[in-house]
């Protein structure tokens, strides 16, 4: 069986119709286990993302807001995001480990996801 451009785009146009939500770890032993509903370690609110597809690529876009900082006199040390498909529970998508990244009052903290769809 050969899959189409075709396909490939309508598959990344159903992914982008969902809804998406990142969440923030500061657990040094993330796993991504099939039917996980938070991440280990997972803190504060999940924020909202936008979805924008170009062909069979799906780019999400979320941005923590400093205000979401739960140690507002140190800062939240990230080690991981997920994304959910719901801003509570949900089902986890993906893991992306980070290396430690000090998020504090001080910035706003931008999260760009690509996913592509292909043949491979």
């Amino acid at each position: 069986m050969v899959v189409t451009d075709l396909m490939l785009n309508e598959v990344a146009g159903d992914f982008a119709a969902d809804s998406f939500y990142l969440g923030f770890s500061t657990d040094t032993a993330l796993e991504a286990l099939s039917g996980a509903t938070s991440l280990d370690g997972e803190i504060g609110s999940r924020i909202s993302c936008t979805a924008v597809t170009v062909n069979n690529e799906v780019k999400v876009s979320g941005v923590r807001s400093s205000t979401l900082v739960i140690d507002t006199a140190s800062g939240d040390t990230l080690t991981g995001i997920g994304l959910f498909d719901a801003s509570t529970n949900g089902q986890l998508f993906t893991i992306t480990t980070l290396p430690g990244i000090l998020h504090t009052i001080n910035f706003d903290f931008d999260v760009d996801n690509a996913f592509t769809f292909d043949r491979g």
